[in-house]
């Protein structure tokens, strides 16, 4: 319970600094002072209308398959799952001292 009232607090905050920060930003930032209910308007029917389809979608297919679909498609967003790993290591090496290019991996016997 306790777990939902804050992920519902954090995601009720996020909410509310961009509803108070909105116009600030596209007054400032983008002068546009004069067109925000417009802007402001059009962003609230983008959103109410994600929100249906995602709805409709997690409905549809179910929300474990959306998520694997979605985890597999992707796929380009995840890091290098082998950056900065020795080519025998099984894990990430450990920042070291650069003179020192002997030093084994943490985990292993291999050196560098």
């Amino acid at each position: 319970m306790c777990i939902e009232l804050l992920s519902f607090a954090a995601l009720f905050g996020g909410f509310a600094s961009y509803l108070a920060s909105s116009e600030l930003i596209f007054a400032d930032v983008f002068g546009q002072a004069d067109e925000f209910p417009l802007i402001f308007g059009a962003l609230a029917v983008v959103m109410g209308v994600a929100a249906l389809i995602n709805s409709f979608l997690v409905e549809r297919v179910g929300l474990r398959r959306l998520i694997n679909l979605v985890r597999r498609d992707t796929w380009w967003l995840r890091p290098d799952p082998e950056f900065g790993r020795h080519p025998r290591c099984p894990t990430v090496l450990d920042v070291r001292d650069p003179d020192d290019g002997s030093a084994p991996c943490t985990p292993c016997r291999y050196p560098i």
